[in-house]
């Protein structure tokens, strides 16, 4: 029962309830009116038939005194001419019958009348039977019984319960046509309540609004329920808006608006896929803007991201509505081109661009000028899909570069080539170090007068397992971009150190050695800390290690170069300036750095013989070198011409393949032993330095 009811609607239940309730109600009325009428009209007809029995009882007292019984029977059928009377009976005192009407007793009745004592009654079913004990002057002379018929109360009752049964059935049917109203002013609201919760739901309608004004629960419930639903709807719409936005940030550029990466790749798989199946040819655009980092580090990354959006704007401009341009990251922007005639017309789209973006930029309070170099590869003839068509463009790019920037190029098979092959020599070598493919190779440096060795300059090779010996030129400035020349350059130092001091236990010696120190190696903050370890790791003398930098270097900063060079001539070792005259250097500065050697460039060695301007450069920087109390030395020297011409300058020192080859260590060790050298005409002692006050200071003349 109690889990059909959970089955019915709400409806149905405040019916059942209201029904149910209003039932029990008229039914206990009902009932408490039909006892109340019971127990009057029972009070009713006792009243009346004592009444009758004390008139009867009365006369037939003095039959029983004149023990008359005929007497006493007319008297008794005189009484029960009454319809209700079903019989009368006198008993004499000893229980005798004295007179009758009607039918006797039943055996219990009689027997009973033998302990009555007063006037009482007995109620059976339909019946009533009544006893008065008869006196005579105080003495009891016998008892009068009379059985009555309530079929009075009986039918009173009938009629009671008919028109009551009316009554209620008519208020049960009041009630049921009541509770329809009060059904639906309950819950109909309640029912709407529902549809409209599961409306919102399985429909996500959060613009529904339910009706209802009243003051009462069902009001207030309505109320919240829509004031939810709005909040609802104004969280949908924030949450909408967010979303929106995220999804806008997700696929574009957050400083110029443009697509960004992701985007653009999912656009270019489309445009591939649609140029597949139109079998038509698609342009892929790589845009870097020229010195841009320029603009970044002297004018602040504020201007430049400006910079950045004009150039957007810009590209926009100069395309067509259908084209797609994106913004990769920094300064690379790169155009997507569907629906073109022929590479001409990508062409002057290219050529639109680059007039375009190098028009005058007003950033702030600085006119600028910006340039870029453009890289274009073609659907389906460099690539057919997105990577390599990407890489293409990008190869193109780089070649723009090279070719003066501000221009285009189309990708050509080859062009990569170059790019694929240093990156292998950058993989290769960034592993060189840890498989011992690294060999040092030394190059003595011999007096041209005596022919005595002074020293050797440490020259890095690398032995590939398939190319072959490498020489620096090759892998060097790739180091150097790297970062990958500041272990190489500690491991050259420390290896000559712990050479040098194995040929001078040995006696072969002592000869000072030279180690190139690159640009990236002099910059790092724990230079002279390393260089100073790695002597106390070998026990080499300070005084037989020698440094060479160039002067391109030392002019980049000119106080950190001259601090880190005293604090290692403190040391003891020894400083060259390498490749002097073919950089840029100033003699105002040059007079502070704390040298010992300058070495000739070997460009102005080559045709010193034949060339007065090689010949006066040469003999400027050996004039310089001998001002200044330094050793001048001369690189590259290959013939005797050029040996007869530096002696006739006044030098001493050389180096070059006229003398020797550069040699592996076991080469080398085998040199130094075969020497006939003047070992007392080499330095033991580092070079003299003259002091800065006595100079000569070219300001001062």
């Amino acid at each position: 029962m109690k889990a059909w009811f959970q089955r019915q609607t709400l409806r149905v239940k405040v019916q059942i309830v209201i029904l149910v309730t209003t039932t029990v109600a008229l039914l206990l009325l009902f009932m408490f009116q039909a006892v109340l009428q019971y127990m009057e009209l029972r009070h009713s007809a006792l009243e009346e038939l004592r009444l009758q029995l004390v008139r009867v009882g009365d006369n037939t007292i003095w039959t029983l005194v004149t023990n008359n019984s005929l007497e006493a029977k007319f008297l008794l059928q005189d009484f029960g001419t009454s319809p209700k009377i079903l019989s009368c009976q006198i008993f004499t005192s000893d229980g005798k019958l004295f007179a009758s009407y009607g039918p006797n007793l039943s055996s219990d009745v009689h027997l009973s009348l033998q302990h009555v004592t007063n006037s009482s009654s007995r109620f059976s079913l339909g019946q009533i039977c009544m006893h008065r004990p008869l006196f005579h002057q105080n003495k009891e002379l016998g008892l009068l019984v009379v059985q009555a018929s309530l079929i009075d109360l009986q039918a009173a009752m009938s009629r009671f319960v008919m028109i009551w049964g009316f009554i209620v059935l008519v208020a049960w049917l009041l009630s049921f046509m009541l509770s329809r109203k009060f059904r639906e002013m309950i819950s109909g609201p309640l029912e709407r309540l529902a549809l409209a919760m599961h409306t919102v739901t399985e429909e996500k309608a959060y613009t529904l609004r339910i009706d209802g004004t009243g003051e009462d629960e069902l009001g207030q419930l309505t109320a919240g329920f829509n004031e939810m639903l709005e909040q609802i709807e104004l969280r949908d719409s924030e949450l909408t808006l967010h979303r929106d936005r995220l999804e806008h940030l997700a696929h574009h550029d957050s400083l110029t608006g443009l697509p960004n990466r992701l985007l653009f790749n999912d656009r270019l798989k489309q445009a591939i896929q649609r140029a597949e199946r139109s079998k038509r040819p698609l342009a892929l655009i790589f845009i870097d803007l020229d010195r841009f980092k320029i603009i970044n580090d002297t004018l602040g990354h504020d201007v430049g991201d400006l910079v950045l959006v004009e150039a957007a704007c810009r590209l926009e401009a100069s395309l067509r509505k259908s084209d797609t341009v994106a913004r990769l990251g920094g300064d690379e922007f790169v155009v997507i081109l569907e629906e073109f005639e022929s590479q001409q017309s990508v062409a002057q789209i290219s050529r639109k661009i680059i007039d375009e973006l190098s028009l005058e930029c007003q950033i702030m309070d600085h006119s600028l000028y910006v340039t870029a170099s453009l890289g274009i590869s073609f659907y389906p003839d460099n690539g057919t899909d997105l990577t390599s068509l990407k890489r293409c463009a990008d190869i193109a790019m780089f070649r723009a570069k090279d070719s003066g920037r501000n221009n285009y190029q189309f990708y050509l098979p080859g062009m990569g080539d170059g790019a694929r092959k240093m990156l292998a020599l950058e993989s290769d070598l960034r592993s060189a170090l840890d498989k011992n493919q690294m060999r040092i190779f030394f190059q003595p440096q011999v007096s041209m007068r005596s022919g005595s060795v002074c020293g050797a300059e440490a020259l890095l090779r690398w032995q590939h397992p398939q190319r072959g010996l490498v020489l620096p030129g090759e892998f060097i400035p790739l180091a150097e971009e790297t970062g990958l020349i500041v272990p190489l350059g500690e491991w050259v130092l420390r290896e000559t150190c712990r050479r040098a001091r194995t040929w001078l236990n040995r006696g072969l010696g002592p000869i000072r050695f030279s180690v190139n120190v690159s640009p990236r190696q002099f910059r790092q903050s724990n230079l002279v800390e390393m260089v100073q370890l790695v002597l106390e790791e070998t026990g080499l003398p300070a005084h037989l290690l020698e440094l060479e930098v160039t002067e391109t270097l030392l002019m980049g900063d000119v106080e950190d170069a001259i601090m880190k060079m005293t604090e290692l001539r403190q040391l003891g070792v020894l400083l060259a300036i390498d490749d002097f005259g073919s950089g840029y250097s100033s003699l105002s500065y040059l007079k502070h750095f704390p040298i010992t050697k300058l070495k000739i460039d070997r460009s102005f060695i080559r045709d010193l013989h034949q060339d007065r301007h090689d010949l006066a450069i040469a003999a400027s920087v050996a004039s310089l070198a001998e001002v200044m109390g330094l050793a001048a030395l001369a690189e590259g020297v290959e013939t005797k011409a050029q040996e007869e011409a530096l002696i006739g300058l006044g030098m001493e020192w050389a180096q070059g393949f006229l003398y020797q080859v550069p040699l592996p260590v076991d080469q080398f060790e085998t040199f130094l032993q075969q020497a006939h050298t003047d070992l007392g005409a080499a330095h033991t002692e580092p070079l003299p330095v003259i002091p800065l006050s006595n100079r000569i200071n070219p300001s001062s003349e």
